[in-house]
């Protein structure tokens, strides 16, 4: 599907805080606003993607987060091309062009928008801050989080769809090299929508950021 490429905007809001000994923000939130224009040659249009999101940070305990968020993203015409919608499967993240929903492995879904509402509960496990002798790798923190979440997905055919599921992790945050932080993730995800792809998920995924 031949798109040319146009302008694009976005907007980005945070006042998260975190202490020293917090393995994620514990007060504030985040926002996201974006857009961007896609000329379209087949249908001749001007195809516009949407997304927001919203996250808040609370702290209900000592270093334990509540932390509920609700992403949305959506295209102004849809004519069932992949450029045109947005599609919905396995993954974490929403952009301008997929939305992600934990637990449905076998399915992906085409639409021309969709949402993802969730909440996150985290609590620290351990608190190791130590490594072995004089290697360049350290263990910070032990934490473990338990979430649910549902995807929306309003079709013309199907009417609205909803893909709820239940989510449990265990993460390692680790320091390597003194300045390469990697964090170590253990999930277990049930989609409980079976008729439209939920099933167990278990990774393992590592993840790098802030490296300098």
């Amino acid at each position: 599907e031949p798109n040319i490429p146009g302008l694009g905007a976005q907007f980005v809001f945070s006042d998260s805080e975190k202490s020293i000994l917090s393995f994620m923000p514990e007060r504030g939130q985040d926002a996201k606003l974006a857009i961007e224009n896609r000329n379209n040659e087949r249908e001749n249009v001007a195809l516009w993607k949407y997304l927001a999101s919203y996250s808040r940070y609370i702290l209900v305990g000592e270093h334990q987060v509540l932390k509920p968020k609700v992403s949305w993203s959506g295209s102004s015409h849809f004519f069932n091309t992949l450029n045109s919608g947005i599609l919905t499967n396995l993954g974490t993240q929403t952009t301008l062009n997929e939305v992600g929903v934990r637990g449905y492995p076998n399915l992906a879904w085409l639409t021309k928008s969709a949402a993802v509402i969730s909440a996150d509960y985290s609590i620290p496990v351990d608190q190791i801050f130590r490594g072995w002798g004089t290697t360049p790798a350290f263990l910070d923190q032990l934490y473990a989080t338990g979430f649910v979440e549902t995807g929306f997905l309003p079709t013309q055919t199907l009417g609205n769809i909803f893909r709820p599921s239940i989510v449990a992790s265990v993460n390692l945050t680790t320091t390597l090299l003194i300045r390469a932080p990697l964090r170590f993730e253990l999930s277990y995800a049930q989609g409980l929508q079976t008729s439209y792809g939920g099933d167990t998920v278990i990774a393992l995924g590592i993840t790098a950021d802030d490296l300098f």
